[in-house]
């Protein structure tokens, strides 16, 4: 449904004054300008003029076909406020007391999409990184069969993504500070739980830098290994590649 609301944009109504002047025409418009004019607002992304839009909207078309879509709108246009609790309360009622209507999936991907919006730098915490995951997981619960599934899964691999960036970079840290037993907790973390992200490889490698640091050549040599085999034609590989061969001629690592 989401080409829906671009198309609706390029119909708005130019009689529509900009600035502060715009609600004196918006009201004089037929409900069906106003939602065209909703839509558009939405579509430019000018999202405090769309929210009061679709707030008028919402007591206009309530108990009427449109108004899951007047609705999806509404927390739509908070999401971009990044006011994102007024967002997921709006987006919810879609999802929860208009299940069946075109408009379910993409209200569930919205407040998905709201919370990953929201994710911070890998170095500091990930408790929003933890809810986008939750209501992307719901998202594939209720709708496996969407359009917009894919997409989803796509957003869930960033957000588990950061997740495994933040275990791996703890685990460089332990590494610069020679402590190997510490680093290999964060390594196989990464390992275990993300292995559907792009942090495995340098996880790996990141594990035989460990067992190097605590003398344990026969187990590094077997991890690097294990990276040529992951990251076959990458620097990692050429890295290991390097290191097997050290260790092969010392019987130690480097």
């Amino acid at each position: 449904m989401r080409a829906a609301l671009g198309l609706a944009g390029a119909l708005a109504m130019a009689s529509v004054a900009p600035g502060c002047g715009w609600r004196s025409g918006f009201l004089e418009l037929t409900t069906d300008q106003k939602l065209d004019s909703a839509r558009a607002d939405l579509e430019a992304r000018k999202w405090g003029r769309a929210v009061e839009k679709f707030r008028i909207l919402a007591g206009v078309y309530r108990g009427t076909a449109q108004f899951p879509e007047v609705q999806y709108g509404l927390g739509r246009a908070y999401a971009g406020l990044e006011d994102i609790p007024s967002a997921e309360r709006e987006l919810g009622v879609v999802v929860r007391e208009y299940p069946e209507s075109d408009w379910a999936d993409d209200a569930s991907l919205a407040i998905a999409e709201a919370y990953v919006g929201q994710i911070r730098a890998s170095q500091l915490e990930q408790t929003t990184t933890y809810q986008a995951i939750d209501r992307l997981r719901e998202f594939l619960r209720k709708f496996p069969g969407s359009a917009l599934a894919p997409e989803a899964e796509s957003l869930l691999v960033i957000s588990r993504s950061q997740l495994a960036k933040k275990e791996y970079e703890n685990g460089r840290l332990y590494l610069r500070l020679q402590d190997g037993p510490a680093a290999r907790v964060h390594f196989e973390t990464v390992l275990r739980e993300y292995a559907d992200t792009p942090w495995c490889a340098a996880a790996q490698f990141g594990m035989a830098e460990a067992l190097c640091e605590e003398e344990r050549a026969d187990e590094a040599l077997a991890a690097y290994r294990a990276v040529v085999e992951r990251d076959s034609t990458g620097d990692l590989a050429r890295s290991s590649l390097e290191r097997i061969q050290a260790i092969e001629a010392r019987r130690r690592c480097p």
